[in-house]
């Protein structure tokens, strides 16, 4: 996948933390446009060469510098008061000019100086590719104020700060569309083809007011090794396609739908008289796909736009508040999703010459049972397929078990060695943790010890099978009634 190269040149002052604080307002208007870019992650379209980031102590930094303004497809510059006194800013800037490279010219602040105190005025002149955005406008009173001034968190200009940082952000969009295609005139996009072996997760474009939080996860479930789906409708919505299109394509390719609500509707939708947020909810639920969704619990639905709200109160299975224990829910889903997908791969294996139509039984068996394990299996031969446990048996190895079959049965005989391991294997079947789910799992105990013997495992909807010189054809055929086999009453008999 080819990415955007993108050059930040600007003042070391500016970036600068303020006193008190550990990161200053260019800082964090540089760290927003990375996060909108979703630079942090690896199916980013956008890579960011800022020399902070791409130096070392024993690099000759000018010539790095260099190397970088010659590699990249377009730079920003962030343009102040300390930029155009530098000397050094303004060398980056006249080098992109005479490589003909297209520019952003970002103004973060008013520029109040004389000709000889401004090094860039006449360069500025010279550009002919150019995206000119301010971060500062005259206030009501025609006062000129830096959006986001000492922090975007800064509410008066917030709405200000976050349209001048939007229109970095399509113009950096738009231009990733303009690089060199896949050779079948199709653009390679990350994860157009998700890796077949890990589980891949479709995360709807959120509305401004939950993207930190859909950052977060999407960040969390990369580090857990999931494969993100970040959709993007102003790079996935291609020419000549439509937003349901693009949509639906991308979220085929996925396990698992993932939409986090916030107060916004979300920008409206080309083609669809329907919002963002609105238009991904009932394509994902067409879809039918495992969805996830959370809504932020900081505002009153009632005083919402009376459709929008409407949209929310009839979402019924949200989790509402709390996106910590959202995110530690939704992950613990997601890892039954992983389980679930290495089961259906191991059990693909498991059937190479066998009746994949038929359940898969395990049996689980001390050693010195043995022989009543093998009843048992000889019982159940022509109906379904059999397989026994290793004696010598790990956790991870029972909860393979548990989660490649349909049915577990417990060979409960004479010896001590099998009656104790029966005992403990049930307890930890009866208190799933991790990849031990046990919902959708038949259990059984072969009973075949002595009157004498402590009594075996009992519970809710485990079927009891006696084994005596033969096996109780009628229990038998019950519990294989319970995995969808029927047994004609005559061969029960």
């Amino acid at each position: 996948m080819r990415k955007l190269k993108i050059f930040v040149s600007y003042s070391h002052a500016d970036a600068r933390a303020r006193p008190g604080f550990n990161v200053s307002r260019l800082g964090r208007i540089m760290e927003e446009l990375k996060y909108d870019l979703g630079c942090h992650s690896d199916r980013s379209r956008f890579e960011v060469l800022r020399d902070v980031e791409m130096t070392h102590v024993s690099d000759n930094f000018r010539v790095e510098i260099d190397r970088a303004i010659t590699a990249c497809d377009v730079a920003i510059l962030f343009i102040s008061e300390e930029f155009s006194r530098s000397e050094e800013c303004e060398a980056e800037f006249a080098r992109l000019i005479d490589l003909g490279k297209p520019l952003f010219l970002v103004e973060i602040e008013p520029i109040l100086l004389s000709d000889e105190e401004d090094r860039i005025r006449n360069h500025r002149k010279a550009v002919k590719d150019t995206i000119f955005v301010r971060f500062w406008g005259p206030d009501n009173n025609q006062k000129s104020v830096k959006y986001g001034y000492p922090f975007p968190d800064n509410i008066a200009t917030r709405d200000k700060y976050d349209e001048a940082l939007g229109q970095v952000v399509a113009g950096l969009k738009a231009r990733v569309l303009t690089l060199p295609q896949a050779g079948n005139g199709q653009e390679v996009r990350p994860n157009d083809q998700p890796d077949q072996n890990r589980v891949a997760i479709f995360v709807a474009c959120p509305a401004a007011d939950v993207k930190p939080e859909a950052q977060r996860l999407a960040t969390t479930m990369e580090a857990k090794k999931f494969v993100v789906r970040a959709f993007d409708p102003e790079l996935d919505v291609r020419k000549d396609d439509t937003f349901s299109g693009a949509f639906s394509r991308a979220l085929a390719q996925c396990d698992a739908y993932v939409q986090l609500l916030g107060a916004s509707p979300g920008k409206p939708v080309a083609g669809s008289e329907l919002r963002l947020v609105r238009a991904q909810y009932d394509l994902a639920r067409q879809a039918g796909k495992p969805a996830f969704i959370w809504r932020a619990a900081g505002f009153d639905v009632d005083d919402l736009e009376a459709s929008y709200g409407a949209f929310l109160k009839g979402i019924t299975d949200c989790q509402i508040g709390n996106f910590v224990e959202f995110e530690d829910y939704l992950m613990k889903k997601l890892d039954d999703l992983a389980a679930l997908r290495r089961s259906d791969e191991r059990r693909a294996a498991k059937s190479q010459g066998r009746n994949a139509a038929l359940p898969f039984v395990v049996i689980d068996a001390a050693r010195p049972d043995s022989e009543l394990a093998q009843k048992i299996a000889n019982a159940l031969a022509d109906h379904v397929n059999v397989d026994h446990l290793d004696y010598d048996l790990t956790g991870q190895m029972l909860a393979d078990a548990v989660v490649d079959n349909n049915a577990l049965i417990f060979a409960y005989g004479k010896s001590v060695e099998g009656q104790k391991r029966t005992q403990a294997h049930f307890r930890l079947i009866r208190r799933p943790t991790g990849e031990l789910n046990v919902s959708q799992l038949e259990l059984a105990v072969g009973n075949g010890a002595p009157p004498t013997a402590l009594p075996f495992p009992r519970g809710p909807n485990v079927h009891v099978i006696t084994v005596t010189d033969e096996v109780d054809t009628v229990e038998i055929s019950n519990f294989l009634a319970k995995l969808g086999v029927v047994v004609e009453k005559r061969e029960a008999q």
